[in-house]
């Protein structure tokens, strides 16, 4: 156990640095990094569906964005909880919004794809700019981003949005989701890459010219993961993608209970897995045996007075709950929630598990709608 106990510690060691690197690497913009040297006419596309709640909020701070030249496109995906009488409220007082009825989904469709070609199809807009309904936006922005394209000759690019409020299960489940990506993915490797992708669907902004040229949302109709699936084909079709992340320039709450973070990162728990099922199984035996041996092993140490074992399984819960205070420090959470990282992997890894089977088997749940093969 003491061979186990050391390799484990060792690897714990080795995702703590790498999270630590990916952290220091992650590039930022701010409302003091929105300089705009020219400004592109923008259309903002919202596909919004049962979004009443937080609707009015999220369309006021588009309407005041600090941008010379935008609009609004709203495109209400068959609510019935009133967001399409809130926005059409709203779009009767400024003419920067206007507001569109989504057509019953097609076959071959997954909802927010066919809301977005749908508000793409009225567009005037020389850049896109795909949002959520559940985004805040600060009125800088489109500004930040957009002199962010246009100074380092982007074609797309995406914002990580900050959290605005964590509720219970995110502020389990959170943490070990950053610890997933800080250990399996380099941000600043993956935008220098030719064909891997990391982004956010809450924020992309995309020349117009070349979504079009790789058939935009048409190209990804069935795809679930549709903006991981937009960014790989413009990214295959040679031009530039680049994907940063704030602290203030996006806000979003994306889930409101453990069963809403559950379906929304089993929506792409498998897809991160490359659609593996071996990288799945051995992610989810590889998470099963870190954090449940150095438990048990503090456990039988300290009941057998075996003080290497103690040792060694105490220090790798110390990495644990230092690589929980890094997340607790990038989400704005208490540090106390670092000791419950170790739970949080075991969620997540179940989460990928589920992911898996229900990919496999062919159902998947999203936004109130089932989806096959």
């Amino acid at each position: 156990m003491i061979w186990l106990l050391a390799v484990i510690g060792v690897a714990w060691i080795f995702i703590l640095i790498h999270n630590i690197v990916f952290s220091l690497r992650l590039e930022w913009l701010t409302e003091s990094t929105a300089q705009l040297k020219s400004a592109p006419s923008v259309s903002i596309v919202v596909p919004a569906r049962n979004e009443a709640d937080i609707i009015e909020r999220s369309l006021s701070s588009l309407l005041h964005l600090d941008y010379p030249d935008f609009e609004v496109i709203l495109v209400d995906d068959q609510s019935v909880d009133g967001t399409a009488e809130i926005a059409a409220t709203m779009a009767a007082t400024d003419s920067k919004l206007s507001v569109i009825t989504g057509d019953e989904l097609p076959s071959g469709w997954v909802g927010k794809s066919w809301a977005l070609h749908q508000g793409v199809s009225r567009a005037r807009g020389e850049w896109l700019l795909f949002t959520d309904a559940d985004c805040i936006h600060h009125p800088q922005s489109l500004r930040a981003a957009m002199g962010f394209a246009c100074d380092r000759q982007k074609d797309f690019v995406s914002m990580i949005p900050a959290l605005e409020r964590v509720n219970f299960a995110e502020k389990l489940v959170r943490p070990a989701f950053i610890t997933f990506l800080g250990t399996f993915f380099s941000l600043a490797r993956i935008n220098r890459h030719p064909r891997r992708a990391l982004v956010a669907g809450a924020f992309i902004l995309v020349k117009r010219s070349v979504y079009e040229a790789v058939g935009g949302h048409t190209s990804i109709a069935a795809s679930i993961v549709d903006d991981l699936s937009l960014a790989h084909l413009i990214k295959a079709s040679g031009a530039s993608a680049w994907t940063v992340v704030t602290r203030d320039l996006v806000l979003t709450r994306q889930y409101h209970s453990l069963k809403d973070v559950w379906e929304g990162l089993s929506k792409h728990g498998f897809a991160l897995m490359k659609r593996s099922v071996a990288r799945a199984l051995v992610f989810g035996l590889g998470v099963l045996l870190m954090v449940s041996v150095p438990v048990v092993g503090l456990g039988v140490g300290l009941f057998a007075h075996h003080w290497a074992v103690v040792g060694l399984s105490a220090s790798s819960l110390a990495v644990i709950v230092l690589l929980g205070i890094g997340c607790a420090q990038m989400l704005n959470i208490r540090m106390g929630w670092a000791l419950f990282l170790p739970i949080g992997l075991l969620l997540y890894m179940l989460i990928v598990i589920h992911s898996m089977v229900q990919a496999l088997r062919g159902k998947l749940v999203w936004s109130g709608r089932h989806y096959g093969r």
